[in-house]
């Protein structure tokens, strides 16, 4: 699909975009609030500082995507692949990241507060300086996670 008439399609009030295929789209900025991406494909999309809040990307391919500064406040990422991708600074408060895969993730600065992070896979993710407070880990692989500077007050671990 092509990025510009998703977004023309979002603006005339289609908000259902399950399975799309957005390989290596430039969304950068956009405002796609509550969105459904089930099982889209965002492979390496440039979705610098977009709106994604509410969204829904359920078992989501968004493996090398650039995210930085994306507002992904309460959106579900359930059994998504984010490995590769870049969450610099994004804010994914109360985010459901569930099952996820974040091998390799780049989520420095980012904030995590009160997401649910439980079962994800977070191996060799920079984790650096994030914000964890309140959010929940129970059952999470951090092996060789960059933990520096994260703050994790009121994170539940086990």
């Amino acid at each position: 699909m092509d990025p510009k008439e998703l977004v023309r399609q979002y603006q005339s009030g289609a908000r259902d975009f399950s399975q799309a295929r957005l390989v290596g789209a430039d969304l950068r900025g956009a405002n796609l609030y509550g969105i459904n991406l089930f099982e889209a494909d965002l492979l390496q999309a440039d979705l610098r500082g977009i709106n994604l809040d509410g969204a829904n990307l359920v078992e989501a391919n968004l493996v090398g995507a650039n995210l930085d500064r994306a507002h992904l406040f309460k959106t579900d990422f359930s059994r998504a692949n984010l490995s590769g991708a870049n969450l610099r600074r994004a804010n994914l408060s109360k985010a459901n990241l569930t099952g996820a895969d974040l091998t390799r993730t780049y989520l420095v600065e980012a904030i995590l507060e009160e997401a649910f992070i439980f079962e994800a896979q977070l191996r060799e993710t920079s984790l650096r300086r994030a914000s964890f407070r309140g959010a929940g880990l129970g059952g999470s692989t951090l092996t060789n996670a960059n933990l520096q500077g994260a703050d994790l007050n009121g994170a539940g671990l086990s």
